[in-house]
């Protein structure tokens, strides 16, 4: 664990563009808006660890989805037609924070569609932050191998397969990165982007469960899943905003 006293900014990004459903973001997830449990995780996470993550960056390309929360954290709107990247997310928000003259030493990332992840894992995961690294990200197992499901194609104009197994037959795990959190360093980002980064420190998380929002089957089985995994999750919607700040 690190000893390092972590300070971060806290960015989610909720771009609508793309999105299959409709108010997608403002859609009741297991009775709170989808967007929300995002936010109540950080807050959360925040106590547990006896942190100030009270600067909290949202950064979205709907009117709507600002105005809701604008009363309560800072809302950054980009013009719809703009493509909304994590990254852009990011630096608008580093930018944003510099402003306001807050004094951060990390930028805690996330995903706002993912409602499962645990303000004790984001806790944790914030004791385990370094400034020596560029990245901490939680990654998972992959269901698949670049080694066994990905092929190109031969100067025959044949499929074969892209890379092959190691002289002992075996091939080696593949992690993914998975959008529970990522910590990124500010000083990295001023100097690259975050596809240069080298520095990268994993965190291993096997209970990640991978699902789609973007269709309402998909929508019923991620609520059927949380509501499994945590039977307390399940509240009364409310139009008020109940965050413990």
């Amino acid at each position: 664990m690190s000893v390092y006293k972590t300070t971060p900014i806290i960015v989610i990004p909720a771009f609508t563009k793309g999105c299959k459903l409709p108010d997608h973001f403002l859609r009741d997830f297991c009775g709170k808006p989808l967007l929300q449990r995002t936010f109540d995780a950080a807050v959360q996470a925040g106590f547990l660890i006896g942190i100030n993550i009270k600067w909290l960056y949202l950064v979205t390309d709907n009117q709507d989805i600002a105005n809701k929360y604008s009363d309560y954290i800072t809302t950054i709107v980009i013009d719809e037609d703009d493509k909304g990247t994590p990254e852009k997310a990011v630096r608008l928000a580093m930018e944003m924070a510099e402003i306001d003259n807050h004094d951060y030493d990390c930028v805690m990332l996330l995903d706002a569609n993912y409602p499962l992840r645990s303000a004790f894992k984001l806790s944790e995961m914030v004791k385990k932050y370094d400034p020596e690294y560029d990245l901490v990200v939680t990654v998972s197992r992959s269901a698949h191998s670049p080694y066994t499901d990905m092929f190109q194609k031969s100067r025959k104009g044949m499929l074969a397969r892209c890379k092959k197994a190691s002289e002992n037959g075996s091939l080696p795990t593949i992690w993914v990165a998975n959008p529970i959190a990522t910590l990124l360093n500010p000083e990295s980002l001023r100097k690259s982007s975050i596809d240069q980064f080298q520095e990268v420190l994993p965190i291993y998380d096997e209970e990640y469960l991978d699902f789609n929002l973007d269709t309402e089957l998909g929508w019923e089985i991620a609520e059927l899943i949380a509501r499994r995994t945590n039977p307390f999750i399940e509240r009364k919607s409310d139009t008020t905003y109940d965050w413990p700040i």
